[in-house]
């Protein structure tokens, strides 16, 4: 098991994506990332379970800390900083929403940030005004993901 100098412990929220999470004792960990993963968003309380590699994986959802999930896409680097001043401008960072950069744009293809929010927060009314940002919610990645798998 990986553990930070602060004591949090590194999990595996599914195949292909790990994350921080602090424990909070009575087998209650509070995520400290905003994950990719469907389902999963900063701040929830979840239980985990061990698996055979020693990397704890993330088993279920006890609290739910933010309502919503999704997606920002951005075209450039002043998009980015745009969409956290506009965020911030309107709304508590870690109360509010919780907004992580993932990806930089490079080459063409767009940056990427997961975002975790409050029923509070109005996301269209943030990017309304930058014409290099688009959102998804995580039922629309979701539904997404569906048509092309069954393509």
């Amino acid at each position: 098991m990986r553990v930070d100098e602060d004591g949090n412990v590194n999990v595996r929220y599914c195949e292909g994506e790990s994350g921080w999470v602090k424990p909070l004792g009575e087998g209650r960990y509070k995520i400290l990332n905003t994950p990719m993963t469907s389902g999963l968003r900063w701040g929830d309380i979840v239980s985990v379970i061990d698996s055979d590699d020693g990397r704890p994986i993330v088993h279920e959802v006890l609290e739910r800390k933010m309502e919503n999930g999704g997606t920002l896409s951005y075209d450039t680097l002043e998009d980015w900083a745009m969409i956290i001043a506009k965020f911030e401008s309107r709304y508590k960072r870690w109360e509010d929403f919780a907004l992580e950069g993932l990806f930089a744009p490079c080459a063409g293809t767009p940056g990427l940030a997961a975002i975790s929010y409050t029923e509070n927060v109005d996301v269209s009314i943030i990017i309304r005004d930058l014409p290099g940002v688009r959102f998804k919610t995580e039922e629309e990645a979701l539904d997404e993901d569906e048509s092309e798998s069954e393509s």
